[in-house]
């Protein structure tokens, strides 16, 4: 099977499409060469029902596949035809017969009721589900709400691919899933946790309810916003609150609006063992996240009032001891307008490469498109743009006027853009 450390190695069979070389990504569905992994995720629930007994022929007959999260189990000793009654709600192994294009279920890894599978991970002889108690979907709007992050759990569960998959070990996470990704460093986990404080009221109306607020928040202790993690039942404290990232107030870059009742905590973790590695938490506002397999990077959106259009907030943290930071960048636009957004950023050489949109108060050019290259600078903790386009020796746009921007690639030193104006085919006379 090639290199393990990464998703894009050379085998002979489908593996799931990554976005960056040697950076694995969790799928519901994977593929060993010779066993089909499926998972009861909440994010396929959406379109498709299944019924409660399903019939599977034997490999020789054809075979078929119900495709669901939940249903019925078989057993490979069961006959052509039968049907097995015994509800299991959990990840489903198919056997492949490549030779003939087939696949049979032959075994079916049990799962609590609350947990959905986001994703799959395969690591060497190790099945490793990502699970959820919850499905918000990617990053987006949602991350701006604190009560949507209140008592949910993430977990990692690993099993052996023996026999009987047994399980190895199992790992929990208080907070709800932003994203994962797997390099040869090991597994990292971003969630996002807002503690569950009786009383305290998100939105206050008055001074009261602020008032009341405060005296909540004074009775405790730091440790007590902190998520619970677990490794097989036993707590583990791999972060202290003292070693949180916030917004450095006396910074130029510095949002009006600072701080943030969600903390985004950043795991990586040993795939092999589940024990954590390196740990790091923010106490700031992010949308999303891009990881390559040598740094984490987050993004948020801005609005405020005084520049009176979008901004886009950039941190860039390293992957090595301790996670340090690097260094941040404010830059004019937004990152996650139009489609394809994951692409729009992608880290080359030590600089990183990304394009915002803007929307201009011109009825005749309303968007307009920047590409700009980011890297660390020498003298303090900030990302500095050492490119971009346009600039004023090559003024000209990217795309033509009222072109929005709905695909990114960046492949070598060269960026691809695709942009189209959309219009509406129905005019009034």
């Amino acid at each position: 099977m090639g290199d393990a450390s990464g998703g894009t190695e050379t085998v002979a069979f489908t593996t799931t499409y990554t976005l960056e070389a040697n950076v694995d990504e969790y799928d519901v569905v994977k593929y060993n060469g010779s066993q089909l992994f499926i998972a009861p995720s909440r994010g396929m629930d959406c379109c498709v029902m299944f019924e409660d007994e399903v019939a599977f022929d034997g490999l020789d007959d054809g075979g078929s596949d119900d495709g669901g999260a939940e249903g019925t189990t078989t057993d490979s000793t069961d006959g052509a035809g039968d049907v097995l009654e015994t509800p299991v709600r959990g990840i489903r192994v198919l056997t492949t017969d490549a030779v003939n294009g087939l696949a049979q279920e032959t075994h079916r890894i049990p799962l609590a009721e609350d947990q959905s599978v986001e994703g799959l991970f395969l690591v060497d002889r190790t099945l490793i589900a990502l699970t959820s108690t919850a499905w918000w979907g990617r990053h987006g709007d949602q991350f701006a709400r604190p009560e949507q992050w209140r008592n949910q759990s993430v977990g990692l569960e690993s099993f052996d691919l023996d026999e009987n998959f047994s399980a190895r070990h199992s790992f929990r996470v208080e907070g709800a899933l932003v994203n994962s990704r797997r390099t040869g460093a090991g597994i990292f986990l971003v969630t996002r946790h807002t503690p569950a404080i009786d009383g305290l009221n998100y939105y206050p109306a008055n001074q009261s309810e602020i008032d009341q607020n405060q005296n909540l928040l004074e009775a405790l202790e730091p440790a007590d916003f902190l998520p619970v993690i677990e490794r097989d039942g036993e707590v583990l404290t791999p972060v202290t609150y003292d070693q949180c990232y916030a917004i450095n107030p006396e910074d130029d870059a510095a949002p009006e609006a600072r701080g943030n009742p969600i903390l985004t905590l950043v795991l990586q973790i040993d795939p092999d063992s589940a024990e954590v590695i390196d740990a790091m938490c923010l106490l700031e506002s992010i949308d999303g996240v891009y990881l390559t397999t040598t740094s984490l990077y987050f993004t948020a959106g801005l609005w405020e009032a005084e520049i009176g259009e979008s901004e886009t907030l950039i941190h860039q943290f390293q992957l090595a001891d301790g996670l340090p930071y690097v260094g941040s960048s404010r830059l004019l636009g937004g990152l996650f307008l139009g489609d394809n957004r994951d692409y729009r950023l992608n880290a080359r050489g030590g600089t990183l490469r990304t394009v915002l949109t803007r929307w201009m108060d011109d009825v005749d050019d309303r968007i307009d498109h920047t590409l700009y290259v980011l890297e660390p600078s020498s003298d303090k903790p900030a990302l500095s743009i050492v490119g971009q386009l346009p600039n004023d020796q090559r003024p000209d746009e990217l795309g033509k006027p009222n072109e929005d921007l709905y695909g990114v690639r960046f492949m070598g030193d060269r960026g691809y853009l695709v942009t189209f104006e959309r219009t509406d085919p129905l005019i009034c006379d």
